[in-house]
């Protein structure tokens, strides 16, 4: 059963990004979804404008903390991350249910391999491979930090970034894509 939906969270992933990088190369806009927000959390202020060469970061003041990272040329959302207080650059995947990274990433925050169980089966372009489960102590974006989050570890010829997953995502206060800007709200 966790294959299977190990399976479909990568399809879910990598679909969009077929697509994206098909459009990208006819010449065609590629269109954004944007995520709904929960009611009464919407905000009248107006986002700043980013260069596409890189992702930008604002942390407004407020209620709660905010981060806005402008999507790059390709449409992707790539921040600088803090896992385990590490900084490392992630590329934030709203299909896949975990945070992944490989073995040399999890090395670098602590994690080691001999700690690790390689029993989660999961396919991936590459074929399938064996995943461990894992929790990282801290996944900060900008001011925005999570406790406690769970995460997959795969080889390193399975996996060249680290996937920022639900795992993180869903214990947000809110995410939107807007204007080619993802919105986090904690």
């Amino acid at each position: 059963m966790r294959a299977l939906i190990v399976t479909c969270c990568i399809a879910a992933f990598a679909a969009p990004l077929a697509v994206s990088h098909l459009q990208a190369r006819l010449g065609a806009p590629v269109a954004q979804e944007a995520m709904p927000q929960p009611a009464g959390k919407t905000s009248a202020k107006t986002e700043p404008q980013s260069s596409p060469l890189r992702p930008v970061y604002q942390t407004s003041a407020g209620s709660g903390r905010r981060e806005i990272i402008a999507a790059g040329r390709n449409g992707h959302f790539k921040p600088q991350a803090k896992l385990n207080r590490v900084a490392i650059p992630v590329l934030v995947d709203t299909g896949a249910s975990s945070v992944a990274l490989n073995k040399s990433t999890a090395r670098k925050l602590g994690l080691r391999s001999s700690q690790l169980q390689f029993d989660v089966q999961v396919s991936t372009a590459n074929g399938n491979v064996m995943a461990a489960h894992a929790k990282l102590d801290t996944v900060s974006i900008g001011k925005i930090t999570v406790r406690d989050v769970q995460a997959l570890v795969l080889d390193d010829d399975a996996l060249d970034t680290v996937l920022l997953g639900n795992s993180f995502l869903s214990r947000l206060r809110s995410y939107r894509v807007s204007d080619g800007r993802l919105i986090l709200q904690n």
